[in-house]
């Protein structure tokens, strides 16, 4: 919706783990190369000019390594211009939004911020953990066209997952059966989503560790005490 519609920022946000770096990639790789160009970035880390160079080089540019900030922000811009001119679509996603150092967080606004028009086709989409969002300020938080909320999993959900992982197992002929019933017990699955807190990443995590107990234990199924000594050595 917020390319389609060249609406200007867009705020993807939740909770560590739930799959918003997935949901980027997944954006990345929907897009039409043939109409878009697409630069996707961790702001983990990185310092202006690291960030500039990332933004010049997704943006197919070859700038030098050592090129000052004001040539590589006039690469950049000359860029999108460009891309304004051939009305091709640029998307610019930024991951780990809330771990950025102010002056990054300034340059994503000054980024943000140019050429404001409709048909200057820049789309910029953030991701951030739901608890640090205010770090962003308000300058960038106020400019959101959409906000979109990834929301933690359900029971179901976190069934889905399990059935999906053993499923690929069973695929590659290491399992008879990929029904998550045949290796937790129902009270174990209960508690595997209870301790995960509805969070894909905690969720494979602690479903491994379960799995890896349960066979070492020679358990049939994966019990409610094993998943949660599982959940004690990974520290959830």
């Amino acid at each position: 919706y917020l390319v389609e519609q060249h609406l200007r920022i867009g705020l993807l946000r939740g909770p560590a783990g739930c799959g918003k770096t997935l949901l980027l990639g997944r954006l990345a790789g929907e897009l039409d190369p043939h109409a878009h160009v697409c630069a996707k970035i961790s702001l983990l880390g990185l310092g202006l000019e690291e960030l500039l160079l990332h933004l010049a080089m997704g943006l197919g540019l070859n700038p030098r390594l050592d090129a000052p900030v004001i040539e590589l922000w006039r690469h950049i811009f000359d860029r999108l211009n460009e891309h304004r001119r051939q009305q091709w679509t640029t998307v610019v996603l930024l991951d780990d939004v809330h771990t950025a150092v102010p002056e990054v967080l300034a340059a994503v606004s000054r980024l943000a911020e140019h050429d404001p028009a409709l048909d200057a086709r820049l789309t910029v989409v953030l991701a951030a953990d739901e608890r640090h969002v205010g770090r962003l300020g308000e300058r960038l938080l106020t400019r959101c066209a959409l906000r979109v909320d990834v929301e933690r999993w359900n029971t179901e959900d976190t069934l889905e997952l399990l059935h999906f992982a053993l499923e690929s197992v069973r695929l590659e002929g290491e399992l008879e059966s990929s029904s998550p019933s045949d290796f937790f017990t129902p009270a174990a699955a209960e508690k595997l989503h209870e301790l995960s807190g509805g969070i894909p990443r905690r969720v494979g995590q602690l479903a491994q560790w379960s799995l890896l107990a349960g066979a070492g234990l020679g358990l049939e199924q994966v019990d409610e005490e094993t998943v949660g000594a599982a959940a004690e050595e990974l520290g959830v």
